[in-house]
């Protein structure tokens, strides 16, 4: 006896002992790298533009994403958007030094991060005294000409490849005769037409290379729609300035030649290619950013040492394509290099929705043996009974198979309804959110999630008991089903009084619009809360999330995002809408920063009838809209 039971705490200890083996170093990982690079100082990232209005939202989400993945805090990363495109404005450039130091100047820095250019000229030149011995990790487009400064750095070169851009181009299309160049007025013109017609040249015959640098920014927009059959275009990514010495964005340039083209556009940037044009080679933003800020982590750590001489490294590119225009250029998918990536592509039904047809298959299957066991067994039963019937003079009992395919039915139906609302249970959202956060990987389409909290529902349930509650979250879940307007949208249950909406497709805007719709249904539902804190009737907190990929994320990477918006709501004061959009569109699809005024009401003890007081409160201001670090 005293033998088996040392033999069984040996094997205990030993088991224990294999499993602290197994599971520790995945738990302590995250502490070990947190110890390892956090920094007790701040990470500071200059932005040159506003945001919105550059592909520079998707490199500096790469960045924050990638440091916080790595064990940095949040709290000690900050965002400072400089909107250097008032080009020559002394005292805009002096208020933006002056704000930083206010900001920023008593603070320990770890790292600076500058975005494009302008923000890394505006540190070298106006901020040479702004923490002159913080390094400096630059994202640009080329080393030319670069500002004399001492602080140890690191460049990452954003060098459109344009050579490797024309021969994509000629060879998904190669009956091209004519390939015109957007260009605006600058001194790289010559070099530009030499280095394309240096890797077509071989061809015979060679396409005609036209640049439009010579032409006022509407005669180019002119030309571009004026092209015919054989023609392409090819635009760099470096417009900043026309004939006129007028200046403008490059994305937003981007966007009028895609619309005016009658003819295949081609591009440097993976936003455009995502966004209407054909193809090419193309600096890849997502990756670009998570090298950039693994080079910071690097650093931090003590793993890449930095001085005055700066290290020079490439951005990251490739080879891109999008399906929906080859289907409208006509081009087959045989010309597409193997190594190129294929956005925009569809998905067909089985790779939409694969455990909804096996689902569907599984259950019709098994109601079908079901059914044939049933009769089968009722055939043998049957005849017993009426030969047992004819003897004593009694009825046979009456076929039930449709009554057992019910039940069958019903069955089925509750492993993936929750009963007391009629939405869909956590095993099916479970089920439909990891389907299509997968597909949304593969497809880079917007993917959208509104989760909703019931404020003070245990205050509820204490005040009027627990059928008044269940009748509660009824009345939310059936306005929430009316807000989901398409098939593939899905309400379900989360858990308690929480609720989440799938919206497979769907940009940010819609998805707060959708939002906003059940807020105000909500309201005008009145379901009487005395002892709500926050007003006299039942209201929610919401958050809304949309995401795209890149970078791919997983189910419950989605749900951590969008209860970290809902938490933010619940953290304002309740009754509010919080939204992160983490999907980065072009500028005319941009995210509004949004305002909604918390409605509040006041019960009127005479009258005993509720009346909104809309006036104007500060303290109930809640921006809707994209989340930067603060």
């Amino acid at each position: 006896m005293t033998r088996g039971l040392h033999r069984r705490s040996v094997e205990a200890v030993v088991a224990f002992w294999l499993f602290l083996c197994n599971w520790w170093p995945a738990v302590a990982q995250p502490f070990l790298e947190a110890d390892l690079t956090s920094p007790a100082r701040l990470i500071l990232i200059l932005e040159s533009m506003r945001p919105g209005s550059s592909d520079a939202d998707f490199r500096r989400a790469a960045i924050v994403q990638t440091l916080v993945d790595h064990g940095i805090s949040r709290n000690n990363i900050r965002v400072e958007h400089l909107d250097l495109d008032v080009k020559g404005d002394i005292a805009h450039r002096t208020n933006l030094i002056n704000m930083l130091q206010h900001k920023f100047g008593g603070s320990p820095l770890a790292m600076i991060i500058t975005e494009q250019r302008p923000a890394y000229d505006f540190l070298a030149v106006d901020g040479k005294r702004f923490h002159p011995q913080v390094p400096v990790l630059a994202i640009i487009g080329n080393d030319r000409q670069m500002p004399t400064t001492s602080r140890p750095r690191v460049h990452v070169l954003e060098q459109n490849d344009l050579q490797a851009t024309a021969t994509l181009a000629l060879r998904l299309l190669p009956n091209t005769r004519h390939l015109v160049v957007v260009r605006g007025d600058d001194d790289d013109s010559q070099a530009v037409l030499h280095d394309i017609r240096a890797g077509i040249d071989h061809l015979s015959p060679a396409p005609i290379v036209e640049l439009t640098s010579n032409l006022v920014y509407e005669k180019m927009l002119e030309r571009i729609g004026s092209l015919g059959k054989g023609s392409i275009v090819l635009f760099p990514d470096d417009y900043v300035r026309d004939r006129s010495g007028r200046r403008f964005i490059s994305q937003d340039v981007a966007e009028m030649v895609g619309k005016a083209a009658k003819v295949p556009v081609f591009g440097t940037r993976d936003l455009y290619v995502q966004h209407g044009f054909l193809g090419g080679r193309v600096i890849d933003t997502t990756a670009t950013g998570q090298m950039t800020a693994k080079l910071a982590l690097d650093h931090l750590a003590g793993q890449l040492a930095l001085s005055s001489n700066a290290l020079n490294l490439p951005a990251i590119s490739r080879d891109m394509v999008d399906w929906q225009q080859l289907r409208r250029w006509n081009v087959t998918l045989k010309r597409v290099p193997t190594n190129a990536a294929l956005v925009n592509r569809p998905l067909t039904l089985w790779q939409r929705y694969p455990g909804q047809i096996l689902s569907g298959f599984i259950i019709a299957l098994m109601s079908l043996v079901f059914v044939v066991l049933w009769q089968k067994r009722q055939g043998a039963g049957g005849r017993n009974e009426r030969a047992s019937g004819l003897v004593n003079g009694t009825t046979p009992a009456p076929d039930c198979a449709e009554e057992l395919e019910a039940a069958n039915l019903r069955l089925a139906m509750l492993s993936f309804v929750d009963e007391l609302t009629g939405l869909a249970n956590r095993r099916h959202l479970d089920h439909m959110l990891a389907h299509e956060s997968q597909r949304a990987n593969r497809s880079g389409h917007p993917l959208s999630l509104i989760m909703i909290d019931v404020d003070h529902f245990k205050a509820f349930n204490d005040r009027y008991g627990h059928l008044a509650g269940d009748d509660c979250l009824r009345a939310v879940a059936t306005l929430l089903n009316q807000i989901c307007q398409r098939p593939a949208d899905l309400a379900c249950r989360f858990g308690g009084e929480e609720f989440l909406i799938i919206l497979p497709e769907t940009p940010y805007q819609g998805a707060l619009e959708r939002a906003q719709a059940f807020w105000h249904a909500l309201g005008k539902r009145a379901i009487i809360h005395d002892t709500s804190p926050t007003t006299t009737h039942v209201t929610c907190s919401i958050g809304v999330l949309t995401s795209s990929a890149p970078p791919a994320r997983s189910p419950r990477e989605l749900l951590a995002l969008v209860d970290a918006q809902l938490y933010q709501a619940k953290n304002s004061g309740r009754n509010v809408i919080r939204g992160a959009d983490l999907s980065h569109p072009l500028p005319d699809q941009a995210t509004r920063i949004l305002t909604l005024a918390r409605q509040t009401y006041r019960d009127n003890r005479s009258t005993r009838s509720l009346k909104p007081d809309l006036s104007p409160n500060p303290g109930a201001l809640v921006a809707v809209g994209k989340t930067a670090p603060n």
